[in-house]
């Protein structure tokens, strides 16, 4: 799931995600406020990768997944709570920035979902601009 000693993060899929635009537009006051909302707290839980990385992991993944060594010590998380996109009530996307010591700093497409009522990371996109 999660490969490479701060180079890269890969999960579900491979590939380049380039960056181009925001995210569209929701139709209503009351989708503005549920996606603020769900922004807010994917981004929480995101910002906990340098601190707490196990509970990013899918329940189904820990086992065989060791985020370690993608995320060395002393790395920082820098996540855009406004590149949030969602996909649905439940899942959506995120931009974030992986600084670690020693290493050209990272920018990946980070795809999240609830699974029993926290936000996982499923899939990570390197982003070129």
């Amino acid at each position: 799931m999660f490969l490479g000693s701060g180079a890269t993060w890969y999960f579900a899929f491979g590939g380049k995600a380039t960056l181009d635009g925001a995210a569209g537009s929701p139709t209503s006051t009351a989708s503005v406020s549920a996606n603020e909302k769900e922004a807010a707290d994917a981004t929480k839980a995101l910002r906990k990768l340098t601190t707490d990385p196990k509970s990013l992991v899918p329940d189904d993944q820990k086992r065989t997944v060791t985020i370690a060594d993608a995320v060395p010590k002393g790395s920082i998380i820098h996540v855009s709570q406004k590149s949030w996109a969602p996909a649905s009530k439940s899942s959506g996307t995120l931009v974030a920035t992986l600084s670690s010591p020693g290493l050209d700093d990272a920018t990946y497409l980070v795809s999240m979902m609830k699974e029993d009522g926290k936000w996982v990371v499923v899939g990570t996109l390197p982003v070129t601009e």
